[in-house]
């Protein structure tokens, strides 16, 4: 019972294993026995603990899904959706919206002891902009806006930006990649964070690196940790990238949850849930649309017409049911209107096929041979479809946003970044993820609109 309390309780908090918040004291003496359980991952953590995880430093995320566990931002956002101070207590913003002045909580340490500064803060925005390089921007605006960062005392932190960005605190709630970082990473140079964060976690979260054993992580409570302590003392991540293979593994008790839907498919979830042996449950909130990528630079996609025939044609409620066993639940938007500055009203296109055959038929298509594929000036329509498979967070059929079956609980998951489209292909399979503990209304699935979007594919950070 009190795993499942412990568990349920993440269910709010992003991209962690969110064991926090029953208020006891690390330095207190209990005889109680030392709280620990076991959860898994598709991949190790090889890359280290650095909370800058682009393509070119790994062909995975590493760790920085359990960011969050290590990594404390200076905003986060509370359980009702809005901006909070984290490690900056209070901020204030110039009337012209280009100035953030954030003054930092006292009392704040990282995992070795050494108190955070401004100047902690500085060196690590400065940092992520580097290490980001040309993926700077991918995780929103906010870091290619730096004109100045600035630190007039030691608690006080002034960013100021190019031009005001509506965004900008928004942004700051990603831990992957704007985690505050010790500046003992930083030690022989930027450029050395990766290696010095190999074997280490650098941050002021509730958690710590302790350990690897084979396939095991093991992370242990941070000592100096300034928030509420974990009731769990420690965790472990064990490495099974087979799907089922984690199955087995909560079934004969290596493991005591599977935590979020890319290590799990909907029939996985759908068959362990209907054992009484195991706790489940699923997130109520939309941290993620699936949705269809068209490069429009190629045909058939580079004609409007057939953009939107296929909007038409696309059976989402079909999809719903028959691939994610009524987990996912269709989206008429790339956005949920529950997200900022995202109620506004959008064409919106429900499944009408003969509308979809008299589109493609306006586009010069047409089966002139009764064998079932249309044609235009002699030629088959074909189209290549690119989707992610192994290693990377996006299998064959998609991915759904979170379940999480568990022995004897509820849990808490983690939300799954993006793919990317390739210019050789047609279309592509993504998913928009939201990176922050907004709440929402369960997943969604969604093909229409990005079918007419311009091909772009959105980033985690507009809006995350």
């Amino acid at each position: 019972m009190k795993l499942k309390k412990l568990l349920a309780f993440g269910l709010a908090l992003v991209m962690c294993l969110a064991m926090a918040a029953c208020g006891t004291n690390p330095d207190e003496k209990t005889d109680a026995e030392p709280v620990s359980i076991t959860v898994t991952e598709n991949w190790d953590f090889s890359v280290g603990f650095y909370p800058v995880i682009t393509p070119m430093v790994s062909s995975t995320y590493g760790a920085g899904f359990w960011s969050r566990n290590f990594y404390n931002t200076l905003v986060s956002y509370d359980d009702n959706g809005k901006i909070q101070g984290e490690l900056a207590e209070t901020w204030e913003i110039s009337d012209d919206g280009k100035t953030y002045t954030f003054h930092l909580r006292d009392g704040v340490k990282f995992s070795d002891g050494t108190p955070l500064t401004s100047e902690a803060v500085k060196m690590t925005l400065e940092a992520v902009v580097t290490h980001l390089g040309p993926q700077n921007g991918a995780f929103g605006k906010l870091t290619t806006l730096f004109d100045k960062l600035e630190t007039p005392d030691e608690k006080t932190f002034v960013m100021t930006l190019k031009t005001p960005y509506y965004a900008a605190l928004d942004n700051l709630t990603m831990a992957l990649p704007l985690g505050i970082v010790n500046p003992a990473a930083f030690e022989g140079g930027v450029e050395k964070a990766y290696e010095n964060c190999v074997s280490a976690t650098m941050g002021t979260g509730p958690y710590m690196f302790d350990r690897v054993e084979g396939d095991t992580y093991t992370f242990i409570r941070n000592p100096y940790y300034w928030g509420e302590a974990p009731e769990v003392d420690e965790f472990k991540v064990k490495v099974i990238p087979d799907n089922a293979a984690k199955i087995l593994a909560l079934r004969n008790g290596e493991i005591d949850a599977i935590l979020g839907s890319s290590r799990l498919s909907a029939e996985g979830y759908t068959e362990i849930s209907r054992d009484a042996a195991f706790g489940h449950a699923m997130d109520d909130s939309t941290n993620q649309t699936r949705y269809l990528g068209m490069n429009l630079n190629k045909a058939p996609f580079n004609d409007p017409l057939v953009r939107e025939a296929v909007s038409y044609a696309v059976n989402q409620q079909e999809l719903e049911t028959s691939v994610f066993d009524g987990l996912e639940t269709a989206a008429e938007t790339l956005f949920t209107n529950e997200k900022p500055n995202c109620g506004v009203e959008v064409k919106t296109y429900p499944t009408d096929m003969e509308k979809a055959k008299q589109l493609m038929k306006e586009a010069g298509y047409e089966d002139t041979n009764d064998d079932g594929i249309l044609e235009k000036d002699g030629t088959s329509l074909a189209i290549h479809f690119n989707y992610c498979r192994g290693a990377l967070p996006c299998p064959a059929h998609g991915r759904s946003t979170r379940w999480f079956p568990l022995r004897g609980g509820a849990g808490a998951g983690r939300r799954p970044l993006l793919s990317r489209t390739r210019p050789a292909h047609n279309t592509s399979l993504h998913g928009w993820s939201d990176q922050t503990s907004r709440k929402g209304k369960g997943s969604r699935l969604w093909m229409p609109g990005c079918l007419r979007s311009a091909g772009k594919t959105p980033s985690p950070g507009t809006g995350a």
